[in-house]
């Protein structure tokens, strides 16, 4: 987009109903998907909450750029919208196993969510959307 032209209304639209659609699925995910304790790493524990909180932030924004804006429309560039979005959303489940360890619960829940962005990523064609979904997600 041209930073002069902006984006139009339906974009921006788009944007914000894709953004709260992946929203409304983290919270059915983790409402419907029992979650067995995480675990948590030991630094982050004893760290103030404020930089908690950008670490969060700057996680969410980075994962998205890479799985979203890079490897989803990778795949799907490669093989198609369907294998793509499954693809991208088990390669960030299994990048998960480092935070979440073997339980099937909560790697579940990562599974639908990375679905869930690629999906939007590509049905957008932006990236803004599920990096607004994903910080949201981390910062509740």
């Amino acid at each position: 987009i041209d930073a002069q032209e902006g984006i139009n209304d339906d974009a921006q639209k788009n944007v914000f109903i894709y953004s709260a659609m992946a929203v409304v699925v983290f919270f059915a995910l983790n409402v419907y998907i029992p979650k067995l304790p995480l675990s948590i790493v030991p630094v982050l524990a004893q760290t103030p909450i404020i930089q908690v909180k950008m670490f969060e932030v700057l996680i969410a924004v980075s994962e998205e750029q890479f799985f979203r804006g890079f490897l989803a429309n990778l795949l799907i560039t490669r093989t198609n919208a369907g294998i793509g979005i499954i693809m991208d959303g088990i390669i960030f489940m299994v990048y998960h196993f480092a935070v979440y360890g073997n339980s099937a619960s909560s790697l579940g829940i990562v599974l639908g969510a990375g679905v869930t962005l690629a999906f939007i990523d590509w049905k957008t064609g932006r990236v803004s959307p599920s990096i607004i979904a994903h910080v949201i997600n981390n910062l509740l």
